[in-house]
Parts: structure tokens; sequence; C-alpha cells
């Protein structure tokens, strides 16, 4: 638990000082630990300095998500291999959440619609477009891959023990048990992103002779950059 006991007294606040102090209470505590009166304790100020940089708490959740997102990898180099790409980001999604759990439910809530989550949606979409796939269906593999990264994130973070218990339990299925072991969790997840993939994969057009010709010219122009 952060403790708020010990204010920093610091020369100036600035945005960037504030989401980051802010980042360490929900990580520490939880988002509902969040708030301005608590913030300005452990900056060292009044909570009303805070509105000048975030006029609400709205403001300050977007700035969450943006470091959130700052740590997912996104590839934006057209020259690699599609399917290595959109691996990184996924995996990388999937870490992020499972490092911040706290922050993770509030992500899943979050409509991405400020600019740096619709700029990090359009970033992500565009490695499946590069790949070759029509807008409908890159738009459902993008569903796909949203509710298979989250909700594998959400097992390892809840997993059997994490959650509301039943008031009368059941006696534990063996089959079921592996379900909060990290490792087991992890396994699960390659496991499921490597047939997402090959699905991906079984519907991209036959690349014509010009676009495999135009692909290595691609490759070559970004291994000059």
């Amino acid at each position: 638990m952060l403790d708020l006991a010990k204010p920093e007294h610091r020369q100036g606040l600035s945005a960037a000082a504030i989401a980051e102090r802010a980042f360490e209470i929900v990580d520490a505590d939880g988002y509902d630990a969040l708030s301005f009166r608590a913030l300005g304790k452990v900056m060292g100020c009044e909570a009303m300095s805070l509105y000048h940089y975030y006029p609400s708490k709205a403001h300050l959740r977007d700035a969450l998500i943006d470091m959130l997102l700052a740590e997912i990898k996104i590839d934006t180099n057209i020259g690699k291999p599609w399917r290595a790409r959109l691996g990184l980001a996924a995996r990388s999604w999937y870490e992020a959440l499972i490092a911040h759990p706290s922050l993770a439910s509030v992500f899943l809530m979050h409509r991405l619609n400020h600019k740096n989550g619709v700029v990090w949606v359009v970033s992500l979409a565009s490695i499946l477009e590069d790949a070759g796939l029509p807008p409908d269906r890159s738009a459902a593999f993008f569903s796909e891959l949203t509710v298979f990264v989250t909700g594998s994130a959400l097992r390892e973070i809840r997993g059997l023990s994490g959650g509301l218990a039943a008031a009368e339990p059941a006696l534990e299925i063996s089959a079921y048990a592996t379900i909060g072991d990290p490792a087991r969790n992890h396994e699960l997840f390659e496991h499921g992103l490597t047939m997402i993939l090959d699905r991906i994969e079984a519907e991209l057009p036959t690349p014509s002779l010009k676009d495999v010709r135009e692909a290595r010219r691609a490759r070559r122009l970004a291994r000059l950059q």
C-alpha cells in the first residue's frame, strides 16, 4: 500500500509527474483509491492545484490509459512480417494488463475514443490490413483478438481464487485446477494466439508475383532506413 502520510514536496507540478504518481497509486491500492485529495497529499499540494492539469478524474483516467498503452509494443514497420508484428502486439498487450491488474479493469471498460486511444486502435488494426485482409475481416479479427487478449489476461489476474467465491463452493474439479497457474495460463495464451494467427493466414489471398516483389522491395528499403 502506498504511504499517503509522506507527501512529496516538489518544486513544481506537471501533467506527466501527476499521471506517474496516480499510476503508482492505482498499481498499489487500486483505481478506487485514486482521488485528487489523495493525489494532492502525496504530491505535497492542494487538490485544487491538480485541476489545472486535469479538469476531472476522467481526464486523469485517460492519461493513465495512455501510460498503459505506451507499454504495448506495436511495430509499424510494414517491411516486417505481419504475423511477427501482430504476435508482438498481442503478447505485450497481454503482459501489460497482467503487470497492472488494478488498471486492467479500467482499460477494459474504456472506449479508447480519446486521441491516443484512437491512434493505438488504428495502429493495431493496420497490421491486419497490411497483412492483406479486407476491411470487414480485419474488423472481425480485431474484435476476436481484443476479446482473446483481454479475456486471457483476466483469467490470469483473477484465477479461481481472485474473484468472489460462491456461497456454497462446489468441490474442486481437477481439470480446472490449473486455471490460476501463470505458467499454464501463458501456455494456453500462446496456443490460442497461434490458432488466431493461423486462421488469419488461411484467409489471406495468395500473393501474385508482383506482390512478392513489392514486399521484398519494402523489406530492403526498411533495412536501409
